[in-house]
């Protein structure tokens, strides 16, 4: 700027539209701030404080049209000091009242000293005196023309020239008008389309952060859907690993039971071991139906949580190429090199989905994928429960069991040592029947020396002669001693065979004792020795739940 706080003239002249002036790039003279602009606005409008101050006017030096026409109206500015280039200065329009002063002083300039092809004073006076001449001379002087070959006079010839000069220079003003309109447009152009590329920027980027936000929540309920997953594989694992370990119960309780079947048929009897082990098989069977329906809802939980996850990862996989497109499109910018015309980008797809639905799209997914995951975390609950109330009732059940085989094995071995006690005093009593007898035997045998004594005594009194032949009282006295050494020996004899047939049944007892006994003793043996023994393997609590192999 001049000292005197005003641009410098502008080499170019044109002509525009009164009161208006056209927002170019380069210094033009200043204007009074009352003066608007194509676009509606003041001077005031768009021209820093300090241009008005100093009535300056954009085109100076201090003002930056960019800056202008970006700003809205009556926002103030101030644009740098630098100086501008040659090529700004060469595209600044020249304001409307500069152009028309100029005009007005070099048409006064030519008004008074007029050049010599432009109409002369004394012309007007030429033409103002063949207006006052007759109408015949004026003919006649027509006809002096066309016979001087249509030759036009000075005056005729330098009009010609003026009027050239004035269509030229109107021409040449309105090309200056279009020039600076085309400049004020492209310059408000590209101040909206700077904005408006600013904002799809800016909401290209909100849109990359909304995709982002949403593609790290599905990515946490991708990573806890993942961890559901694995863990209730584990419970199904285990669940599956629990069925192997009851059929061990099973096994066992269904050995114990055929083992007992070999007892002899006298103790093959339905007793507490037998009913509590049939009770054990019934609650096998029915944990083992529990848990295969609990298997089936396990995995078929599973696969809906495979289902799920399935869905969740396809909804972030479209988020992440959809996030890399917006990252890319924030990226691009009018210097990119990768930027192409694409013909129809314009056209929305038949089958472009809204926003509200893409979101309500996202919150299904999220929320049926949590929905899922909060029933397999009630089932793992719910099977675990199971798991364990199976193992404690096996557990009590197996302990029921034992507490029935050992009574039942204190019960025989109590059967058993009274036996063995009987079968001792059957012995004893029976070597005791055995001496008797030989007594017996022995006094039989010492009565008939008796017997015969008495017999021999009767054969040798029998031949006495005649009449010493009597019945004398030694004759009944030795018949009486054989009559009762007879009784005696009879009496003994039939005690004697009293002793035999205790002996016999004596005999008997104890071969039924011992048969008793063996039997007790076999029983013992198979349900403390076999059973027992089988049922010392029946799986802990921490196997039947599961958590460790057998």
């Amino acid at each position: 700027m001049n000292p005197s706080g005003r641009c410098p003239p502008c080499p170019q002249i044109g002509c525009f539209k009164d009161g208006y002036h056209h927002v170019g790039v380069t210094p033009a003279p200043c204007l009074p701030t009352d003066v608007a602009y194509t676009e509606g606005r003041t001077v005031r409008d768009v021209v820093g404080k300090d241009c008005l101050a100093s009535n300056s006017f954009p085109g100076c030096e201090c003002f930056n049209f960019a800056e202008a026409s970006q700003l809205p109206k009556n926002q103030t500015f101030h644009q740098n000091s630098g100086a501008m280039t040659e090529e700004e200065k060469m595209e600044t329009p020249v304001p409307v009242n500069e152009i028309k002063a100029r005009i007005d002083h070099k048409k006064a300039d030519e008004s008074l000293f007029p050049p010599c092809y432009l109409p002369q004073p004394n012309d007007e006076l030429l033409v103002r005196e063949r207006r006052i001449d007759s109408s015949g001379e004026q003919v006649n002087h027509q006809t002096d023309r066309r016979l001087m070959h249509q030759r036009v006079t000075a005056a005729d010839w330098r009009m010609s020239n003026r009027n050239l000069l004035s269509r030229t220079c109107n021409t040449l003003a309105h090309m200056k008008k279009n020039e600076n309109d085309c400049k004020n447009t492209m310059a408000r152009a590209y101040a909206i389309i700077d904005k408006t590329q600013a904002a799809s920027t800016q909401s290209v980027r909100d849109r990359s952060n909304l995709v982002t936000k949403w593609k790290c929540t599905i990515e946490r309920a991708i990573a806890a859907m993942i961890q559901e997953i694995t863990a209730l594989g584990e419970e199904r694992l285990r669940l599956k690993q629990s069925l192997v370990v009851l059929g061990m119960p099973y096994s066992i309780a269904t050995e114990c039971l055929q083992r007992r079947c070999t007892r002899p048929e006298s103790e093959r009897i339905y007793d507490q071991p037998e009913a509590e082990m049939h009770k054990e098989l019934e609650l096998i069977e029915r944990i083992r139906k529990l848990l295969n329906a609990t298997l089936a809802d396990v995995e078929a939980q599973q696969e809906q949580n495979r289902q799920h996850r399935q869905l969740l990862e396809m909804d972030w996989s479209d988020k992440k190429v959809s996030n890399e497109i917006e990252t890319l499109n924030v990226s691009l910018n009018n210097h990119s090199t990768i930027v192409l015309f694409h013909a129809g980008a314009t056209r929305f797809p038949a089958d472009q989905s809204s926003e509200e639905y893409w979101e309500h799209f996202s919150k299904n997914i999220l929320e049926g994928a949590e929905k899922c995951r909060q029933k397999s975390v009630a089932l793992r609950g719910t099977l675990n429960g199971i798991l364990m109330n199976a193992a404690r009732d096996l557990r009590s059940q197996a302990d029921a069991v034992e507490l029935a085989f050992t009574a039942r094995i204190g019960c025989m071995e109590e059967v058993e040592k009274r036996l063995t006690s009987e079968l001792k005093d059957c012995l004893q009593e029976l070597a005791d029947t055995e001496n008797l007898i030989v007594k017996m035997t022995r006094g039989i045998l010492s009565l008939d020396c008796g017997m015969k004594v008495a017999q021999t005594r009767l054969d040798n009194r029998s031949h006495r002669p005649n009449v010493e032949n009597c019945r004398d009282k030694t004759q009944h006295c030795l018949v009486e001693e054989v009559e009762i050494i007879h009784n005696g020996m009879s009496a003994m004899k039939a005690a004697a065979d009293e002793a035999e047939n205790t002996k016999r049944m004596l005999m008997d007892a104890r071969t039924e004792l011992e048969k008793e006994i063996m039997l007790k003793r076999r029983t013992i043996l198979m349900d403390r020795e076999r059973c027992m023994l089988i049922r010392s393997h029946f799986p802990s609590a921490t196997q039947l739940t599961g958590y460790a192999k057998v």
